[in-house]
């Protein structure tokens, strides 16, 4: 995910759970791609999928967090 304000935020009790705190990291697709290229991953793909639940949850709203999905692949031959 990437973010117009913040480059991490934590939720303390994530999906309400107690003792369920996650560090969410954002960065940049092409912050991605570079680090997925020198860990030799080829065939990067870097797309968005749309969702009516993240797009309007308030928590990523007013962390202008967006997400999106990567796919690459490694040669291993």
């Amino acid at each position: 995910m990437e973010s117009t304000r913040v480059d991490s935020y934590v939720i303390d009790e994530l999906g309400g759970n107690l003792d369920n705190r996650i560090l969410f990291t954002c960065r940049a697709p092409s912050q991605i791609t570079t680090a997925l290229r020198d860990a030799d991953f080829t065939d990067i793909e870097i797309f968005r999928v749309p969702s009516e639940v993240y797009d309007n949850m308030p928590r990523l709203k007013e962390r202008g967090v967006s997400g999106y999905h990567v796919r690459a692949t490694v040669d291993r031959s």
